[in-house]
């Protein structure tokens, strides 16, 4: 497990590469940590044994490193390097006051099959699936923020050409060129 979160770091790399390579690259890496959490929560559905177990533990390896790459690089392109660091401070924050709420939660799916006391017709076996499906769920409900980022950004690329194809625009599309000849 400790090879796979060392190896995890390429997955950082791999998301980088598809900010700087694609015009979407950012509505990508949110698409790929979002079906690699479905993908880990999917496994977690099925029955248990160790060739699950691992490969659910790769696919959150995969979602924890497109995850932390994609709200930097979210945070960087829409909200600007400015705050950028109070932003990720207010991220990390949020994360801290969250992250008690675990305990109560594995405490309320844990199973009572492995204590010794427990007869065996008498055991749990938790309420995992239960939290998986509701994870599931919420990360398939998320795949609406990129789908909405990439119509975003689509109709703001429709705009930028259509700026660029009008004759009252510079060659950059970015400022109207004015006609001082009228003036006069």
């Amino acid at each position: 497990f400790t090879l796979f979160l060392s190896c995890g770091l390429a997955f950082s790399a791999f998301a980088g590469f598809l900010v700087e390579s694609y015009i979407h690259g950012c509505t990508i890496i949110a698409v790929c940590a979002l079906i690699s959490g479905c993908a880990q929560m999917i496994l977690l559905l099925l029955p248990k044994s160790e060739f699950i177990v691992v490969t659910s533990f790769f696919f959150y390896v995969m979602f924890r490193n497109f995850i932390f790459t994609f709200t930097t690089i979210y945070i960087s392109q829409h909200m600007g390097l400015s705050n950028f660091g109070i932003l990720m401070g207010i991220a990390a924050a949020l994360a801290g006051l969250v992250q008690p709420l675990f305990v109560p939660l594995a405490l309320w799916a844990s199973e009572t099959c492995h204590d010794s006391h427990t007869f065996l017709h008498d055991c749990s076996e938790g309420k995992w699936s239960k939290l998986h499906l509701f994870q599931l769920f919420t990360l398939l409900l998320l795949l609406i923020v990129p789908a909405y980022d990439y119509k975003r950004n689509i109709s703001i690329e429709s705009s930028r050409k259509n700026l660029k194809m009008s004759p009252q625009t510079s060659e950059e599309g970015a400022c109207p060129i004015k006609n001082y000849d009228s003036i006069s």
